[in-house]
């Protein structure tokens, strides 16, 4: 439960194909809230966090992803590959994904193939990479402003 200094941060994660599972970790402000090296059900990270003034930063990484998590068909043809989907981000019970979506940014290299790229996280992660939402408190001003 909240207070009125207090945001109620949840996070909700799922693999695309739990049975080649892939390495994930959370951090908010520098401090590593979650990690795990096989993410194979929905995972859900509830954080609570003082809604004073200031600037904040949340980082979902995906990590561990190998040629072994693509999907080929019985001729060899790619069908799909194993992601991770970001599907719920809240504030104090108010779905944000539309905001998340807008102003997340997610940096990865093609599995270490290409050049290193700086997109909008859509809510999918399919490679080793980086995704970044900054944001700050009071969270109902930083709402007004983004919503």
């Amino acid at each position: 439960m909240t207070d009125a200094n207090t945001i109620a941060l949840a996070l909700a994660i799922e693999p695309t194909d739990p049975d080649r599972p892939l390495g994930m970790s959370i951090c908010l402000d520098g401090e590593e809230l979650y990690r795990t090296d096989a993410v194979t059900a929905r995972t859900v990270l509830h954080k609570f966090l003082p809604d004073l003034d200031g600037e904040h930063e949340l980082k979902i990484e995906l990590h561990g992803k190998t040629a072994d998590h693509a999907h080929l068909d019985a001729n060899g043809e790619f069908e799909y590959d194993s992601c991770l989907k970001i599907d719920a981000v809240e504030f104090d019970d108010v779905n944000v994904m539309p905001v998340f979506q807008t102003l997340a940014q997610y940096q990865h290299n093609f599995n270490g193939i290409g050049e290193t790229v700086t997109e909008h996280c859509y809510g999918v992660m399919g490679c080793n990479g980086t995704v970044t939402l900054k944001f700050s408190t009071p969270i109902y001003l930083w709402l007004l402003e983004h919503m």
